[in-house]
């Protein structure tokens, strides 16, 4: 059981605007359209719906608005991603008078409650199955593996790492019998996945034909 994330945060989109806190964080989480007029108006709501929580529950593997009391009239909220908080654009300490964080941002869900969740791969394994074109493209890919509680960041990295010629990987030979095992799909598909994760098509088909004789 655990908070898995169902909006991707970006700080390269949030906006910078002072005094347009909640605005800025809605556009941080690919939000168009604003419910609220305020970053206090969005914590009450909040509070009212019972999506506000103790900051000591803070999640450590999601990016949640977190707000802050200002003795404002308008308050001010901020965003916590994975334990490193963001206000207005800028990477800033933790705040020390905080309401709490939401489960939502300006009316819109970002996180969710996920019961009996399955034991999660490892990144790498992830990773390796990115490569192996398991998870799609783009953002698709990126949706998909927010959805399934991990880090995108974190597995691109290592997707990248796995790439790099000179780092480990599996032999040719290792994947031909993947590619037997139908695990590298047919035809196009199969070759197109093969030259993304780096590998030579031919040589694999090679060792693929050896194989079945």
């Amino acid at each position: 059981m655990a908070w898995t994330q169902v909006r991707q945060f970006n700080i390269k989109r949030m906006g910078k605007r002072a005094g347009w806190c909640l605005q800025n964080c809605r556009e941080g989480f690919g939000i168009t359209t604003g419910h609220f007029p305020s970053a206090k108006a969005d914590l009450e709501s909040q509070r009212k719906n019972g999506t506000l929580h103790d900051i000591k529950t803070l999640p450590k593997n999601c990016a949640v608005p977190v707000y802050l009391d200002t003795t404002s009239q308008y308050e001010h909220v901020e965003v916590a991603d994975h334990g490193t908080w963001y206000s207005d654009g800028v990477r800033v300490n933790p705040g020390t008078k905080v309401y709490g964080w939401g489960e939502l941002c300006d009316g819109v869900r970002v996180v969710k409650w996920v019961e009996n969740q399955t034991p999660k791969k490892s990144e790498t394994e992830i990773a390796k199955e990115v490569i192996a074109g398991k998870w799609g493209n783009g953002d698709d890919r990126k949706n998909r593996l927010t959805k399934a509680g991990y880090n995108y960041n974190n597995i691109q990295v290592i997707v990248n790492k796995l790439l790099t010629p000179g780092t480990s990987r599996k032999s040719d030979t290792e994947i031909a019998k993947e590619v037997i095992a139908g695990k590298w799909g047919n035809g196009a598909d199969r070759k197109n996945r093969l030259t993304k994760a780096g590998y030579n098509y031919n040589n694999i088909q090679a060792i693929v034909n050896k194989l079945l004789k």
